[in-house]
């Protein structure tokens, strides 16, 4: 059959956040993840960022040897993104969601991050069950 529209499956799921690391934090400011949703827009000018490829941590610019914070935003395909190219009707092969983390840097910096989340049936699961995890375990008080 034809693919569902996928502006059917966005549902008040989107993300727009600012990050500030300050330069002294002794500890990882996040660790090694993959995002939920279908894909993640993040500028920041100075990158901790760092992504996970053939077998090691790199960074922005070691991937994109053009890559200048300033001016670039980095755009990661997320688990919903990996997911998606595992149906039937998507022609463009298969994605892999990007390992990522942010690594401690020198200098205080912000990061601005819009992540765009789509209600597949999948993330909508697991979601439930989180809540379903949630509403039992509030119960288990009374």
């Amino acid at each position: 059959g034809a693919p569902p529209r996928l502006s059917d499956r966005f549902e008040r799921n989107c993300a727009f956040d600012i990050f500030y690391y300050r330069a002294d934090g002794c500890e990882v400011p996040c660790d090694a993840h993959v995002d939920r949703g279908l894909l993640h827009a993040i500028w920041a000018p100075a990158f901790g960022l760092q992504l996970w490829q053939s077998g090691a941590w790199r960074s922005p610019a070691e991937v994109w040897p053009s890559f200048e914070p300033w001016r670039d935003v980095v755009v990661l395909a997320n688990a919903e993104a990996e997911e998606l190219s595992t149906e039937p009707w998507w022609p463009h092969g298969r994605m892999s969601a990007c390992v990522h983390r942010v690594a401690r840097v020198a200098q205080t910096r912000v990061s601005v991050s819009y992540e765009l989340r789509a209600a597949f049936p999948a993330a909508a699961a697991v979601e439930a069950e989180v809540e379903s995890g949630e509403a039992e375990a509030e119960g288990d008080g009374e």
